[in-house]
């Protein structure tokens, strides 16, 4: 057969209220800009690909850019307009636009102004967010340096520009835009515009004062307000804020101009000026009369020897750190010690940084403490050494605020994981100094003042402190202050401290927040920790990466805490694995809801076996929760951090059997049961369904595209095909594909669950998958099936394995396949780069993309790439509009190996 040059694809030209009637075909859209809050390129760490657009109607959609495609890292052309090609999407209800290449985007036109409809400002607030408008004759009564509030009739918004105006109080205006919902009120978004008409004398209302109770009470139910309040200014980068006494809520004062933050930075003022929305702890003010009211001076405590709040300069988020806080060598504004022995003092310090997040002044405070910068310990080792304070007296008091948070732990301050020592010299250090926190109980993650009374070595002038976290990225200092004291506990330098061997048993008779050592052997394990025993006693080490497997001999050493009513050791613990053997779990004692409900009054550890209904779901720091219901207990089984090997996910929605240690109680209104699980099985099992009551994948995907995820299909009984791909290769984790074997289009489907390899389920085996339980999932648009029961039968046959196109590639998803005349870019190194899941991007002959995915399980993964015309094998995909294939063998990526 002879093939002929191939003409590209002209694109269908729709307007973007379409996009959802044309998905998966190529289209364009004319007369359209980014919107104007876009920024950077089209695929970057805040967009993360998704660049919202909009047309001169005022209709909105995004571009979708993957990470690997071409024009990724082009800027976002953001003063332009034009037009866009690309594939038509809808992805969770968004319309989208996937261009194929960089060509497709032709933005090269001046922007437009978005066209409204004509109103009044009353109808605009009532009409919501969303909209285009224009509104004639509107009075400015309000600016800052982007945006302006606006007045008509007793009706106000705030609308911002986003860029520099020459508008002032008194002009009238006509401003057209589209309305966005932000900071609880509705405004006038970025890329508004403004046509002066006129002018006329502002009269502004008589103000409302505004204490920190009006103030706590406006931020729960925002808008447009005129008022006046006092507080100090506190310039932070771009950013002006005024901290007010009494509250944790600051006056947000938006673009401000330089000459303002040079006048009244550290300020205490008088702000009386129009309020227009809230957000958190802001308070978002445009000033109208700002009355200075003198220089903030900070107040030194009475014998101060050292005295640090760390408040010379506010801190910003705006440096290149991966946060975008400053490291302490990067910005010298955390630098106001005061006190009688400062004349020498230095720092030293390691990878700590200075913020202003997680105040220890207002609601995160147990202690009156000074707000606005904090120093944060950021990953280990991590310390911060106060160097030689001038002392002349050997008892000495030291205090300083102390924070310990993470989102998502249990925050519990453990004062074994951050320790302070004293020194010299700063070689002999000492003995980890007993601080405390007085009779403040600890309330996790807020601040408290501790406190420590010691006695120098006679002699000592100079003294060197060193605050140390075992932990990184949770604790945190500010107000350290070292003044004369009445003595306490006795300091020596140079002292060795070594923790004795201990017996489980005693541990769990010690008090916590104590250094431990124990020896035992590993005999249960989760993701996050595992269980250690020895011949007195059992006890949990709660660590991330531990490495340990059932059977495996170790030297546990480490602060203990407690959690669930039960004691154990927590992340920051030292291991020492000293060998490995085996271990017998013992027969579990069967818990039913009697067992439960007594466990709660008096959780221990213990090896147990219940059944119940499994369920899942995910909190709001996107961590998975599996819940088993017991009958006749309001006490639930939770399944403590399940091993991957577990597969719980095939499990969820089904009556189980859970075997496993007993480990704690949780909760507080509904009480937990967590276990350490080491088995977990159906409780009723299922039975190979009759092939005469199975349809083909095929009349599978047929029905699947009338159906929603999430769906049930158990009323389609089973479905039959042959195995096209499994995990032998290493790069199909979980996941298999089941085709018809006709190498016909749409005649395959994921099945996610199992891990399987040619060892229990082979290539071009015969299987009869239930779907007694299975439900319709569609991740980032990839169609699968999970919790399907897969019943191998003994015929096993020849696949046959499509040869496609690039344009082909929507009729085979979840096929393997081949895809002739690809050619990787030229950059493409290895399928795997620096260990991590690479995307490598091809063309084939018509230009069209595609990318081929690859883990580092997969056995090719660092094998070179051949920069040359080749065919590739492998299971095709489709991830957010964009087709992928992966490769699960040498041969699948053989046409591409470097000769």
């Amino acid at each position: 057969m002879l093939v002929g040059q191939t003409e590209p694809l002209a694109p269908i030209a729709i307007t973007a209220d379409k996009v959802a009637q044309y998905e998966s075909q190529y289209v364009k859209i004319e007369n359209t800009q980014p919107e104007a809050s876009e920024s950077g390129t089209w695929n970057s760490d805040s967009n993360k690909g998704n660049v919202s657009m909009e047309t001169k109607d005022g209709k909105s959609y995004k571009i979708r850019t993957l990470q690997t495609a071409s024009y990724a890292q082009d800027a976002i052309p953001t003063d332009k307009s034009g037009s866009i090609a690309g594939i038509a999407g809808i992805y969770n209800g968004t319309l989208q636009i996937l261009p194929c290449n960089g060509d497709d985007i032709q933005l090269a036109e001046a922007r437009f102004t978005v066209q409204g409809n004509k109103a009044t400002l009353a109808e605009v607030l009532e009409a919501g967010a969303g909209s285009a408008f224009e509104v004639e004759g509107v009075s400015v009564i309000a600016a800052n340096e982007q945006g302006v509030l606006l007045q008509q009739d007793g009706a106000r918004i705030y609308a911002f520009k986003g860029e520099a105006h020459d508008l002032a109080v008194g002009d009238v205006v006509t401003v057209s835009g589209k309305t966005e919902s932000r900071n609880g009120l509705l405004q006038f978004g970025k890329g508004c515009s403004f046509t002066k008409t006129g002018h006329q004398d502002i009269t502004q209302p008589q103000p409302a004062a505004f204490s920190a109770t009006e103030i706590e009470a406006y931020m729960k139910n925002p808008e447009v307000e005129y008022v006046t309040y006092k507080g100090t200014v506190l310039v932070s980068g771009n950013y002006v804020n005024v901290e007010i006494d009494g509250t944790s809520v600051q006056g947000s004062l938006d673009y401000m101009s330089d000459d303002f933050k040079e006048k009244y930075n550290s300020h205490n003022v008088t702000i009386t000026g129009w309020l227009f929305g809230s957000y958190k702890t802001y308070m978002y003010t445009i000033p109208v009369e700002v009355r200075d009211e003198g220089e903030f001076e900070e107040e030194v405590p009475d014998g101060a020897i050292f005295y640090s709040t760390f408040d010379k300069e506010l801190s910003s988020q705006s440096f290149d750190t991966s946060s975008g806080w400053p490291y302490l060598d990067q910005f010298e504004g955390w630098i106001n010690h005061k006190g009688s022995g400062i004349a020498a003092v230095t720092y030293d310090y390691s990878s700590m940084s200075v913020r202003t997040n997680q105040s220890s002044k207002g609601s995160l405070s147990l202690y009156d403490g000074s707000g606005k910068n904090n120093i944060f310990f950021s990953s280990v080792p991590t310390y911060f050494t106060i160097q030689k304070i001038a002392v002349t007296s050997q008892n000495l008091k030291l205090s300083f605020g102390a924070q310990r948070y993470a989102q998502g732990a249990t925050n519990t301050f453990i004062k074994s994981d951050f320790v302070v020592r004293l020194s010299s010299d700063g070689q002999l250090w000492s003995q980890a100094l007993d601080y405390d926190f007085g009779s403040v109980a600890d309330e996790p993650g807020e601040w408290r003042l501790a406190t420590a009374d010691f006695t120098l070595p006679a002699g000592t002038s100079t003294l060197y402190i060193k605050f140390e976290a075992k932990m990184g990225s949770v604790n945190r200092i500010d107000d350290v202050l070292l003044i004369p004291g009445n003595g306490g506990q006795v300091i020596e330098f140079g002292k060795e401290e070594e923790t004795p061997l201990s017996t489980i048993a005693e541990v769990l008779a010690a008090p916590i927040d104590e250094v431990y050592k124990v020896e035992g052997q590993v005999i249960g394990t989760h993701s996050k920790g595992f269980l250690v025993k020895d011949a007195t006693g059992t006890i949990l080490v709660f660590k991330k990466n531990h490495g340990m497997t059932v059977g495996d001999k170790v030297t546990v050493e480490g602060a203990t805490s407690e959690y669930g009513g039960m004691k154990q050791f927590g992340e920051t613990s030292e291991l020492t694995k000293n060998g490995s053997g085996s271990y017998t779990q013992p027969t579990p004692t069967d818990f039913g809801a009697a067992q439960f409900d007594a466990y709660v009054n008096n959780p221990t550890i213990q090896y147990v076996k219940y059944e119940g209904n499994l369920s899942s779901y995910r909190d709001q720091i996107y961590q998975w929760h599996y819940n088993v219901a017991v009958e006749g207990t309001n006490v639930v089984g939770s399944i403590a951090y399940p091993n991957s090997d577990l597969n719980i996910e095939n499990f969820v929605d089904r009556k189980v059997i859970i075997t496993g240690y007993t480990v704690g109680v949780s909760g507080t209104d509904t009480k937990y049961l967590n276990t350490l699980t080491t088995s977990i099985e159906f409780a009723e099992q299922e039975t190979m369904p009759d092939e005469s009551q199975a349809i083909t994948v095929k009349e599978l995907n047929a029905k699947l595209a009338t159906m929603n995820a999430g769906d049930a299909l158990g009323e389609l009984i089973a479905v039959k095909g042959y195995v096209a791909a499994n995990n032998e290769g290493g790069n199909f984790y979980q996941l298999i594909s089941l085709v018809d074997n006709t190498g016909e289009a749409n005649t395959g489907i994921i099945i996610k669950g199992s891990d399987y390899t040619e060892k229990d389920l082979p290539v071009g085996t015969k299987v009869i998958v239930s779907l007694k339980y299975a439900k319709y999932d569609i991740n980032n648009d990839l169609p699968q099936l999970r919790m399907a029961t897969i019943f191998p039968t003994q015929e096993k046959v020849t696949m046959k394995v499509p040869q496609i196109t690039v344009s082909q590639a929507g009729d085979y998803v979840g096929q393997y396949v081949t895809v002739k005349n690809l050619t990787p870019a030229a950059n493409s190194t290895t399928w795997v780069v620096n260990k991590k899941t690479t995307s490598v991007n091809f063309t084939d002959d018509a230009e069209l993309p595609m990318v081929a995915r690859t883990t580092n399980h997969a056995v090719f993964a660092n094998e070179a790439i051949a920069i040359k015309k080749a065919d590739l094998s492998g299971i095709m995909e489709i991830y957010k509009g964009g087709y992928q294939i992966f490769p699960n063998s040498m041969e699948d990526v053989a046409g591409f190996k470097v000769e």
